[in-house]
This record gives structure tokens, C-alpha cells and sequence, in this order.
């Protein structure tokens, strides 16, 4: 996201040096594989699924979601819709009642469509969803938070660049991968972004404010 963002504030030029500031930070941190031999996205992500790319050999967590079949009717439509016209319009997302799951917890849910692009929903399953959990509840510390396609935020590379930005102080969301399970139909690897919220900046220990 932050990256598309300087793309499209500062142009191209700004972008491309934008990026090697962060390769070469990535390098520096332990992020030791090549990024310039081959399409830079797609062999990221794969050093990451080899556990090659990031320090961290954890199990990646896992969130299921269950919708029941009416709602998730209208989730189709809305899709489709957006997909025809190639845009996701505000009437569009609707949200409709869910729970999400983890081995240990369920939570109550509202889950909408996400994204204004087609590349949201252009895969068979892996559509982009906005979630807010109710209550109490919540799913890695967050109660509201994107899941998409890794493909929508640039695969690795999105990740390692807000590493860098919160290394210089920038405020920033979390964002990391899960194993993702809608309707018992596993949906393989998906990002998780933490939407903006009163919660992001105090997390980080900083005052809310403008």
C-alpha cells in the first residue's frame, strides 16, 4: 500500500529509487537474497515460502472463516457486479455477518469486499475482504484488518517495505501471511494489513491525534 502511495504521489523515477533504498535496507537486515535476478515480486515471495527470505521460521497462523450461505450469495453478486463494471462502487460492500476462526477461538464478524481494482477479485477465490470482528474478540491483536492475495501488495515486497519505514519512525500497519480457510475451501497463503484504527498508533506508542 505505501508503495503504490509513493507511486502515485511522486511518480516513477521517485519509486524506482524509493525501492533501492529499501533492497538495499533489506540486505543489511538479514534479508540476504537477491532481488535483481528475475521479476523482483514473484521471486521474493517464493525465497519466503522456501523460509529462504525471512529470518523467522515460524508456522504461518491460520483463520478460518465461516459464512453461511446466503451471505456469502451476496458477497458473489457484489463480485461479480465489480467485476463487470471493473470497479468497486460503495453500494457495492456490503457487509454481511460471519465468524472467524482460529484452532482456539471464534469470533462474530461483520466481512464485506475490499479494493477498488479488479486485481481484488480477479482471482477464483482469493478475493480481498474487509473484517471487523465484535465484541471483545480478536485476531492477532487486531478487530479490524484487510485479507487479500499477497498479489495485491506486491508479494514480499511490501512487507520488508514497511520493515524499512518503521525502522525510520514511520508509523505503520502490520502486516504478515496466513494460512486462510473460507467455507472449508483453503484458500492458501493470504496477507493480513491491519486497518488504520485508534488502535495502530497506540500499539506503536504514539499519542492519537491529526
Amino acid at each position: 500500500f505505501l508503495i503504490m502511495v509513493v507511486v502515485g504521489a511522486l511518480g516513477q523515477p521517485t519509486y524506482k529509487y524509493s525501492q533501492n533504498i529499501v533492497r538495499d535496507w533489506a540486505e543489511a537486515h538479514g534479508y540476504n537474497r537477491k532481488f535483481t535476478d528475475g521479476p523482483m515480486l514473484s521471486i521474493a515471495f517464493k525465497n519466503f515460502l522456501d523460509g529462504q527470505l525471512m529470518p523467522s521460521q515460524k508456522a504461518l497462523p491460520k483463520i478460518i472463516l465461516d459464512i453461511k450461505f446466503k451471505n456469502y450469495k451476496t458477497l458473489l453478486e457484489k463480485r461479480q457486479i465489480a467485476l463487470e463494471r471493473k470497479l468497486l462502487l460503495a453500494e457495492d460492500r456490503v457487509e454481511v455477518n460471519g465468524k472467524i476462526r482460529t484452532d482456539t477461538e471464534t469470533h462474530n464478524a461483520t466481512i464485506r469486499l475490499k479494493g477498488d481494482r479488479n486485481v481484488h477479485r480477479a482471482h477464483k477465490t482469493k478475493w480481498s475482504m474487509r473484517v471487523k470482528i465484535r465484541g471483545d474478540g480478536h485476531f492477532q491483536g487486531l478487530k479490524k484488518f484487510a485479507i487479500q492475495h499477497p498479489q495485491t501488495r506486491g508479494y514480499q515486497t511490501e512487507l520488508v517495505a514497511l520493515k524499512y519505514f518503521k525502522s525510520l519512525g514511520i508509523l505503520t500497519p502490520r502486516y504478515f501471511f496466513v494460512n486462510a480457510i473460507r467455507n472449508g475451501n483453503d484458500l492458501g497463503i493470504m496477507a493480513v494489513e491491519e486497518s488504520f484504527s485508534q488502535d495502530l498508533p497506540e500499539r506503536q506508542g504514539r499519542r492519537p491525534g491529526v
